[in-house]
């Protein structure tokens, strides 16, 4: 208890010079666990809510949807390849057409915000894991449209019953449905010869074909890759929608501000420390001479140490948890809660604490006695 009394009363002697060394650790901390959790969210609705077995096909030559063109006779000779799912007496496949739209009412008074738009076809929800949670999904022959979960959230006004206005005609919404919070969520789907109409489109823009196991998923794509007589770029779901969510340029910049935070937060204890070791020099040669042994005294300041930076974690984690409730998300994706970001980040402060008074620590070690009581 005396241990804990005398470094308490050590640090609150040295409470300015301390302030700063506070916000450098929540600044570590809060940085470490804002970019970890954007990180952890964005794998979360973009890997986790990918079924593993699934297959996007491209038109060749194409990087995504938006720019691709897939014929119908490419179609027909990718379910025909072996190994994938069935769904009654054919392949588990959807052959779907991507756009963009405006959702704008159908008296254009409200709504500016371009979003995706999906014509489906019959085995889409089924492919995509995709339920309806309100209403119902959209009539095959109509101009019916069914909405993400995400987008009736951010537009209330979108409800089932209400018209948004699209090229070809004012469109009702029958439906909103949920993807376990996948990009899905922040589209409209409507029936793929609806949208051909909407957007004179000849060619569908992609097909997602199912596997019978994930574990196949990498001997269809070498299939379609290397059958000369198929027209068509394959990659797997969960690979495609990494790439366009940018995760491993995101995990690079977390690892590298990471880094470049640790070392701050790491140079401002210890500099913290070697000034208050600097200044005590007498005081703890005096302790030495009466028989306090330099060990205790090293495992002091490395105490001061993490007390410091255990005050800095407590207000990084704090504020880490304001920054999370005030942004909720990012673009079409929520910032999920997840316990291990405040446990990773506690223990990230409190190991640079450790690390910013191992150095003084060991100065304190080697003390000479006569040198530091002159």
């Amino acid at each position: 208890m005396v241990f804990f009394s005398y470094a308490y009363r050590s640090l609150m002697t040295r409470f300015r010079s301390n302030v700063l060394t506070i916000l450098s650790i929540a600044l570590f901390v809060t940085g470490s666990a804002v970019g970890l959790s954007v990180y952890l969210s964005l794998r979360s609705a973009v890997i986790d809510t990918s079924p593993p077995e699934n297959i996007l096909v491209l038109g060749k030559g194409a990087s995504g949807e938006g720019g691709s063109k897939l014929t119908l006779d490419t179609a027909r000779k990718i379910v025909l390849l072996d190994g994938l799912s069935k769904a009654g007496d054919g392949p588990l496949a959807s052959r779907e057409l991507v756009s963009g739209v405006y959702v704008n009412t159908a008296d254009f008074s409200r709504y500016h915000a371009p979003v995706t738009i999906r014509g489906i076809d019959e085995q889409s929800t089924k492919v995509h894991h995709v339920t309806v949670i309100e209403g119902s999904a959209p009539q095959s022959g109509t101009l019916q449209v069914m909405i993400g979960r995400r987008l009736a959230k951010d537009y209330p006004e979108l409800r089932i019953g209400a018209d948004i206005s699209l090229p070809g005609g004012a469109a009702p919404i029958t439906g909103v449905f949920s993807s376990e919070g996948s990009p899905f969520e922040f589209e409209v789907w409507t029936p793929r010869a609806a949208l051909e109409l909407h957007t004179k489109a000849k060619n569908s823009s992609s097909m997602t074909i199912v596997a019978e196991s994930a574990a196949r998923v990498p001997e269809i794509i070498a299939s379609i890759k290397g059958n000369k007589s198929i027209e068509a770029e394959a990659i797997s779901v969960r690979e495609s929608r990494a790439n366009g969510a940018g995760l491993e340029r995101i995990l690079k910049i977390v690892l590298i501000l990471l880094v470049l935070l640790s070392i701050v937060a790491a140079s401002a204890i210890a500099t913290t420390m070697n000034a208050a070791v600097a200044v005590r020099m007498p005081e703890l040669g005096a302790l030495v001479a009466i028989g306090v042994r330099r060990s205790m005294l090293g495992r002091l300041v490395v105490l001061e140490s993490v007390l410091l930076a255990t005050i800095g974690t407590i207000i990084g984690v704090i504020v880490n948890e304001l920054i999370h409730r005030m942004v909720g998300s990012i673009g079409p994706f929520e910032l999920v809660s997840i316990a291990i970001v405040p446990v990773v980040a506690v223990g990230l402060g409190l190991l640079m604490g450790l690390i910013g008074g191992l150095v003084p620590a060991m100065s304190v070690r080697r003390l000479d006695v006569i040198k530091a009581m002159r």
